[in-house]
């Protein structure tokens, strides 16, 4: 399944697994809404909060409420897969030697 980002007409962004699209809405589960927090050193990192946690089964949502879908970077879907299980795909490196 595809890990997206949506960016909601509210203005929150939501990481989810897509289960379900068609043209006039998208189905997710396992969402979190996306926000950013400081870090120590004053930088500004992303974290995850839950988003419809109260929900048995998918979330539906209207794309006419939708102001963008987009792919997640690797180092998204890696920290949402390290919460949820799934695979971690590990940095690319080059081999030298």
């Amino acid at each position: 399944m595809a890990i997206k980002i949506f960016k909601l007409m509210t203005g929150e962004e939501i990481v989810a697994e897509v289960t379900n699209e068609t043209a006039d809405s998208v189905s997710l589960k396992n969402c979190v809404a996306l926000v950013l927090q400081p870090t120590r050193d004053g930088k500004l990192t992303f974290g995850f909060v839950p988003f419809a946690s109260m929900v048995d089964g998918d979330v539906t949502i209207s794309k006419s409420n939708l102001v963008f879908t987009a792919e997640a970077s690797d180092d998204l879907k890696n920290s949402y897969n390290s919460m949820f299980g799934g695979i971690v795909t590990p940095p690319k490196t080059l081999i030298t030697g």
